[in-house]
């Protein structure tokens, strides 16, 4: 699995308004400001001394309620 600290950014798309994520969790926060479909790619690292990113896609939909 590796050795906390993480390193989690948005390498591709972007996050829905109203959202971030935590760049050492990888917990998204916050409150959607409107809907739509949002396409990102994250990548997620090791701190370790040279150690590779994985990297993932995601789709996320905002619906109203």
């Amino acid at each position: 699995m590796g050795s906390p600290t993480y390193e989690c950014k948005v390498t591709g798309g972007r996050l829905p308004d109203g959202f971030t994520l935590d760049a050492f969790t990888g917990e998204l926060r916050g409150t959607p400001n409107k809907p739509g479909t949002f396409e990102l790619e994250v990548s997620v690292r090791d701190q370790l001394e040279g150690s590779q990113a994985v990297k993932g896609t995601a789709s996320l939909t905002i619906r109203p309620k």
